[in-house]
């Protein structure tokens, strides 16, 4: 058929590439064209996991505590968060002003849902590095929480280390994320936390 190659392409580029998934030939065959651009096309259309992240949508005022080590006092500050869609609903993009230390600090997120790999990813870029913070995670049965994990490079130890984070939605007009990861004793510690509202 002289749209195969079409359909093809099409799959490689708008799914494939972005979610390392490659349909070879084998599994292309016999498959009608019409059935599988429907199903191109719904796997493209944001879903009911896009509409959990809705009430992070907008301007907030936050308050942020930072931890250098477990059982040491918080450095403490305030920013604002500006949260938007991107691509039809797609993707969600957060910048960030605030201070670190009463320095200056900008941030920028993105954080998306994958529907062919079912999961959630988000990525972190700030003023204060040259780095790109990745994490992957799921949410909850309520879809109130969302929790990622990931391995990244830490200037502290100066080698890659576990991390989570957690976003939890307590309503439409408040939200708290938080972060954790090991301290000198292996054991789990929160060392961040960011209050919007």
């Amino acid at each position: 058929m002289k749209t195969r190659w079409w359909v093809v392409s099409l799959c490689i580029l708008g799914l494939g590439l972005a979610s390392g998934t490659v349909l070879s030939q084998d599994e292309g065959e016999g498959q009608d064209d019409e059935a599988m651009m429907k199903m191109f096309e719904e796997m493209s259309k944001p879903g009911k996991e896009h509409a959990i992240l809705e009430p992070l949508v907008g301007n907030w005022g936050c308050h942020v505590k930072f931890w250098m080590m477990p059982g040491t006092p918080a450095e403490e500050s305030d920013g604002t968060m500006k949260r938007r869609w991107i691509l039809g609903n797609r993707y969600l993009v957060e910048d960030y002003e605030g201070e670190v230390m009463e320095t200056p600090f900008q941030a920028f997120g993105l954080t998306a849902y994958d529907k062919l790999q079912k999961r959630y990813d988000a990525i972190w870029t700030d003023s204060m590095s040259t780095g790109i913070f990745r994490q992957t995670g799921q949410a909850d049965a309520s879809g109130k929480t969302i929790t990622f994990t990931g391995e990244n490079f830490d200037p502290m130890t100066m080698q890659e280390e576990w991390s989570k984070s957690t976003v939890e939605i307590i309503n439409n007009d408040k939200h708290v994320m938080k972060m954790f990861k090991n301290g000198p004793d292996g054991k789990e510690f929160q060392h961040f936390e960011m209050t919007c509202n």
